[in-house]
């Protein structure tokens, strides 16, 4: 799901991106799959519905076996403050070894991240016309 966020940090990431959306996360079952930077990055939450309010959810993506196994990868990836250059700066920045939130979704809804991840980049995944 995609998250518009209603704090400074989340305008600031919505402005940057040219985007109505500053966060995402990938709902299975009753828990909430996704890196942030309070959460110390990848980890999972209990899906409340005061939280699920808060996300515009797309119908089933993909299979979940798999995203859960891509998830186990990933866990305790911490928070990819670095790859935020790549918004700011000429370039492509990554560290293979963090992921912040577009890296994460992407990841375990299939696909392989290979430079700057958007909510745009994202939704051109799930309709099969971006890589």
């Amino acid at each position: 799901g995609l998250k518009r966020g209603n704090t400074i940090y989340a305008g600031i990431i919505r402005a940057r991106l040219a985007s109505k959306f500053s966060h995402s996360a990938i709902l299975i079952g009753d828990t909430l799959y996704q890196s942030t930077f309070l959460g110390g990055g990848v980890h999972e939450t209990p899906a409340t519905p005061e939280i699920l309010s808060q996300y515009k959810l797309s119908t089933e993506f993909g299979d979940d076996a798999l995203a859960l196994k891509r998830f186990q990868e990933r866990r305790g990836f911490k928070y990819d403050w670095f790859s935020f250059l790549a918004f700011l700066l000429p370039g492509t920045y990554r560290d293979a070894k963090r992921d912040y939130c577009f890296e994460t979704s992407k990841y375990m809804m299939g696909g392989e991240v290979h430079g700057r991840e958007t909510p745009e980049t994202l939704l051109a995944f799930m309709l099969g016309i971006g890589a």
